[in-house]
């Protein structure tokens, strides 16, 4: 509930994104990953690992940044 996902961004087959989750423009979420409760991810990232719930994570290959 509540996700928001941002233009050209591209989300995997199996990946799940709980509640809250944000997505930003262009990223790339590959097959299977889960997006935690509240997580961000920046727009233009490639995420190819879990994010935890409230992290933010951003970059080529993603990472959480604080």
């Amino acid at each position: 509930d509540f996700v928001q996902v941002g233009v050209g961004a591209s989300i995997g087959s199996n990946a799940i994104v709980e509640n809250e989750g944000f997505i930003g423009a262009g990223a790339v979420v590959v097959a299977g990953i889960t997006i935690g409760e509240g997580a961000r991810v920046g727009a233009g990232s490639l995420v190819i690992a879990d994010v935890p719930a409230g992290a933010t994570v951003f970059g080529n290959p993603a990472k959480e940044i604080e």
